[in-house]
């Protein structure tokens, strides 16, 4: 797979299931961030049924693929206005 084709905010799809975490294969999420050091993984959110906050798990680049599909089916849990690094920060020590 091409590192530099997956993107922060692209769908991906899981290639197979993660039991531990109730995540399926097909399951769509979608990319939270990127992490490069002696490989490439991606932070990837699920939306989840069981609670309001998605599920959010660290993923390597051979367990997921581009979701082509239709963008609805993954969600954040998050709203589109959530800014987590300025929320963050500001909970920070000035």
């Amino acid at each position: 797979m091409d590192k530099h084709a997956i993107s922060v905010e692209d769908h991906v799809r899981l290639i197979k299931s993660i039991p531990e975490l109730l995540l399926h294969r097909g399951d769509v999420g979608v990319v939270c961030s990127i992490w490069h050091s002696a490989s490439c993984a991606f932070e990837v959110e699920f939306p989840s049924t069981e609670s309001q906050f998605g599920i959010r798990t660290v993923l390597r680049e051979d367990e997921v693929a581009m979701d082509e599909g239709n963008e609805e089916s993954a969600k954040p849990a998050f709203s589109d206005d959530y800014d987590g690094f300025s929320q963050v920060s500001a909970m920070l020590p000035s």
